[in-house]
């Protein structure tokens, strides 16, 4: 007797991901990098933000140096994500929660959207 070891495939339920592109992306950072020098501008960087559409998957690389402040993060993310497509639904990252916080409050307030941060959990209103 044969037995299913897969879930069967009406239950399955598939990702909700966008129709369109930009709407959904990935902040990925890739630190310690050795440094390496621009000819022209003369800086050291030593870590690349790889920013993805998670439907096309279209990539921006970006250098940066290790001391390259949230503010200068966004106002690189505006001038390369925002004016070139529009303002995302999801941005996923890997960096930790602090500087997830910073990024979203100093986006907001580049925006000008007025935002309130909730922090408690609701059931209702999460899922």
């Amino acid at each position: 007797m044969k037995y299913n070891q897969h879930k069967l495939y009406e239950l399955l339920k598939s990702f909700n991901t966008s129709n369109h592109a930009w709407k959904n992306i990935t902040l990925n950072f890739i630190i310690k990098l050795s440094k390496s020098k621009k000819k022209v501008i003369e800086i050291m960087y030593d870590f690349i933000l790889i920013i993805t559409d998670k439907l096309i998957k279209y990539k921006y690389f970006l250098s940066y140096k290790k001391v390259t402040f949230t503010e200068d993060l966004i106002y690189m993310f505006l001038r390369m994500i925002i004016i070139n497509h529009e303002l995302s639904d999801k941005i996923i990252s890997n960096k930790n929660k602090l500087f997830t916080l910073k990024f979203e409050k100093f986006l907001m307030n580049q925006l000008e959207i007025h935002h309130k941060l909730l922090t408690v959990y609701h059931l209702q209103i999460n899922e």
